[in-house]
């Protein structure tokens, strides 16, 4: 009779060792799926969606406005964000002026008037509405229309 009490309790162990396992087997689960996705905080990030004139984008004619994009609102303080503008030869102009539209995601700029032909390199760093910076760069080129030949003087 004490064999069957043994056999008792032995099932009782596995049955409770199975259930622990498959909560442990649970629990890790969750762990790996909160680790692989972020939690869910790190998709919330900011993050820069574009701009025009585009990344990369050859123009026939200067630009006179910039526009940079981002996927959330940005702290509305202006004085967190800075946008630069560099031109083909290095030198980099003052720093542009850039207040956000009204729904807190895109950031306008006039741009210096007459840019001549060449490549200009747009540097930005601003604050999301989350706290976090971002900084990005995007470039775009000017081709300047090729000036005029110079008449040749005609023999006397």
């Amino acid at each position: 009779m004490s064999t069957g009490a043994r056999d008792v309790g032995a099932n009782e162990r596995r049955r409770m060792n199975a259930g622990g396992l498959a909560r442990l087997a649970a629990a890790l689960w969750l762990m790996m799926a909160l680790c692989f996705t972020g939690g869910g905080h790190a998709l919330a990030h900011t993050s820069f969606s574009g701009s025009t004139p585009a990344d990369g984008e050859v123009l026939d004619k200067a630009p006179e406005l910039l526009t940079l994009t981002f996927s959330g609102k940005l702290e509305p303080a202006a004085s967190l964000h800075r946008v630069t503008l560099t031109g083909p030869d290095g030198s980099e102009f003052p720093p542009l002026e850039a207040p956000l539209d009204s729904n807190g995601r895109t950031l306008y700029a006039e741009l210096p008037a007459g840019l001549a032909g060449g490549k200009y390199t747009v540097a930005f760093r601003v604050v999301a509405g989350d706290g976090h910076p971002l900084e990005g760069s995007i470039v775009f080129e000017v081709n300047a229309p090729e000036p005029p030949p110079s008449p040749t003087p005609e023999p006397s």
